[in-house]
């Protein structure tokens, strides 16, 4: 065992708040667990579907400087 911090990132916290977040957004909604893995690949993943880059989105406050969103 270490003594190092858990990181929340890249785990399994990271991903059940996403999904949560899916389903705040989406209530009342029902979805069965593959349509919410599809949407949880698609809020990591988004410019695959033609979106914007994760990093590009205006919800993060520090978006590099290549992005066009318009983001503080």
């Amino acid at each position: 065992m270490t003594d190092r911090p858990t990181s929340p990132f890249n785990s399994a916290l990271e991903t059940g708040v996403r999904t949560l977040a899916v389903l705040v957004a989406s209530y009342p909604n029902a979805h069965d667990l593959g349509r919410l893995v599809q949407y949880d690949y698609l809020t990591v993943h988004s410019a695959d579907a033609g979106g914007a880059h994760p990093a590009c989105i205006p919800l993060y406050r520090f978006a590099p400087a290549n992005c066009s969103s318009g983001a503080a």
